[in-house]
């Protein structure tokens, strides 16, 4: 398996268990606000390095039309970014995006094996729900 790829898979395991760490907490009327607030989730930094482990790859992506579409969107909400009333919360916004993007085209590079993504998804997400349950049942 080839270390991208594994990064991936990784990645796709680590998704439910969201663990992260808040920068910059913002506070609105003396109250923590979720939505303004810029966090680091550990499960990004796994997510950029099987985005750099993708990046020579991408030289032999095939641009097909939802692909225009995608880098049209986000060069759209570059450009929406510069005139938001938040900028620095719509650039954390925009941040989001450009990572969901260069996924989208590490994917696009790589030969999953989906029966074993499905797999890796539906165990973690039921170790999660096992985890929910004994919190539920133990408060």
């Amino acid at each position: 398996m080839k270390l991208r790829t594994f990064l991936f898979y990784l990645f796709v395991f680590l998704l439910p268990w969201q663990t992260r760490y808040i920068v910059f907490p913002y506070r609105w009327a003396g109250h923590f606000f979720e939505y303004a607030s810029f966090s680091i989730y550990a499960v990004e930094l796994v997510l950029w390095a099987c985005i750099i482990a993708s990046l020579p790859h991408f030289k032999k992506i095939r641009i097909a039309d939802a692909d225009i579409f995608l880098c049209a969107f986000l060069f759209v909400a570059v450009g929406v970014s510069f005139f938001a009333s938040e900028p620095l919360l719509a650039f954390a916004a925009l941040f989001r995006i450009a990572e969901g993007v260069l996924l989208y085209f590490s994917v696009r590079t790589m030969k999953i094996n989906w029966a074993y993504f499905l797999s890796l998804l539906t165990i973690a997400g039921f170790m999660q729900a096992i985890l929910a349950f004994v919190q539920i049942k133990l408060q």
